[in-house]
């Protein structure tokens, strides 16, 4: 019976720690995916293409910056 418990509390903790992180990762990405309106003003107009060229370039540039 003891060990029954030990291995039930071993497992409650374990999914109680994965669960705490993955909400917190879950929380960071969130953060970070929010978009600013004004940085969608220059797209305004433009076709899918035109404007998935321009977030790659941008990105391109981002990675070269750092």
């Amino acid at each position: 019976m003891r060990y029954l418990k030990k291995v039930f509390s071993i497992f409650l903790a374990l999914v109680l720690s994965i669960s705490m992180l993955s909400s917190y990762v879950m929380t960071l990405k969130a953060d970070n995916n929010v978009i600013n309106l004004n940085e969608l003003e220059p797209f305004k107009g433009r076709t899918k293409e035109e404007v998935i060229q321009k977030y790659l370039e941008v990105l391109k540039e981002e990675y070269y910056f750092f």
